[in-house]
């Protein structure tokens, strides 16, 4: 019997799709870290669990006939051959393989069969289908989807393979960081023109995050980097900041009036107007990408990963960006009271009103919160914090777009170079 893959996987906050809206309650549960959804695209590198391993992949909760249990040398569809896995997560397994046709190597995202988890086999292809259709230039910055199909009862969609992620960059992928500020604003411009014609479609992300913007090439090459405290060292850089925007998987085309309801997006990523339970629309992926940007420059998370709850995550919100403006908070307290208070400005209500200070469930979470330094005293380039402060936004209204987001003068710097 060929021998099972064993598939790394990452503890992830699970993204709650429900289409109903969610009440803000004044100190919500934790979302407990559940097994992520995959990282569809992008390989693991020289650790990449070998076709040889003889492990089991982790348990998903089902049976064996619901999960595709990858096997070394599988030949998937009739045509791809099992050489890696990649991820393992509560929508499907996703392998790498090579196409014994062409001879490439691509990902395949094999779901799970579960009726459980209402999930709509084709719709990340009908997604990429529209995109093609735009006939647009940046339809590059996407991952390509070169089929699909059925094995053995699994539905699976081959996609090109990128060869990491930016969460694994700033992981400390091949030593990358900390990352060139011309990549920084090269991805960050990338990132932007592609959210941009996801828009033009009328269809929003919903997920943007580290983890679903891969690079297209991992080549490096080795420079001296000027530390001024010791000197010059040897420091890898991409040959490339080529990237693609993965995972089409939650996208949402948006009808009729252009707003959504429910519980989107990744915590950490999370707009603010779905945290409280308010209508969204496309400013809730301009929020994803000025975290993700951000946590470019910083080199680590954005927002605390141990925050506990909607009114602990809008607390943070206030400590990093500034107070809320003051005609959204208000608004917030129309739809539902308790969450902000007003003198001379808005502000968060945490702990809320009744608790008591020194209740055991806050006092961690004051400590978290005391701990957190304002933007401005972590990002030192004037025009890239101007940017960010753009696209983090606390109201959806008075948010960046995408169009002025692409003009902004923080993309000044990418000029033209005349060879001639």
């Amino acid at each position: 019997m060929p021998a099972q893959l064993q598939l790394p996987r990452r503890q992830h906050v699970k993204v709650q799709r429900t289409l109903t809206l969610a009440a803000a309650s004044g100190h919500a549960p934790r979302e407990r870290p559940q097994q992520r959804r995959p990282r569809m695209l992008a390989a693991r590198s020289p650790t990449t669990t070998s076709p040889t391993t003889t492990s089991d992949p982790p348990s998903s909760g089902h049976n064996g006939q619901r999960v595709y249990m990858a096997k070394a040398s599988d030949v998937i569809m009739g045509r791809y051959t099992v050489r890696g896995g990649i991820g393992f997560g509560m929508y499907g397994t996703v392998v790498r393989a090579e196409d014994n046709v062409t001879g490439t190597i691509v990902a395949i995202k094999v779901l799970h069969r579960d009726d459980d988890l209402h999930t709509d086999d084709g719709g990340e292809e009908r997604m990429y289908e529209k995109i093609l259709l735009g006939c647009n230039p940046h339809v590059t910055l996407f991952a390509q989807v070169f089929g699909s199909g059925n094995h053995n009862g699994f539905h699976c969609i081959v996609f090109e393979l990128c060869h990491c992620t930016l969460y694994d960059v700033i992981q400390g992928y091949s030593g990358l960081m900390p990352l060139p500020a011309t990549h920084i604003v090269e991805i960050a411009y990338q990132l932007v023109k592609g959210v941009q014609y996801l828009h033009s479609l009328h269809i929003v992300h919903t997920d943007i995050k580290l983890d679903n913007i891969g690079l297209k090439l991992q080549d490096t090459v080795k420079i001296q980097w000027l530390d001024p405290a010791t000197g010059f060292l040897d420091k890898k850089v991409l040959v490339t900041s080529q990237i693609r925007i993965l995972d089409l998987g939650n996208a949402v085309e948006l009808q009729g009036r252009g707003v959504a309801h429910g519980r989107i997006g990744a915590f950490g990523y999370r707009a603010p107007e779905v945290v409280l339970g308010l209508p969204w629309s496309y400013p809730v992926d301009c929020f994803g990408m000025g975290c993700v940007i951000a946590e470019l420059y910083l080199g680590h998370n954005l927002f605390n990963p141990d925050i506990e709850g909607d009114r602990e995550y809008l607390a943070a919100v206030e400590r990093l960006l500034g107070a809320f403006p003051a005609d959204f908070a208000r608004e917030v307290e129309i739809r539902h009271p308790g969450h902000f208070s007003f003198s001379d400005k808005a502000s968060v209500e945490f702990p809320p009103l009744g608790t008591l200070l020194a209740a055991a469930d806050y006092v961690e979470a004051m400590r978290r919160l005391e701990r957190i330094q304002p933007l401005a005293a972590l990002v030192h380039n004037a025009l890239g914090f101007d940017f960010l402060c753009s696209l983090l936004c606390a109201d959806p209204v008075q948010r960046a777009t995408t169009e002025t987001a692409a003009k902004h003068k923080y993309f000044d710097s990418m000029i033209t170079v005349d060879w001639n």
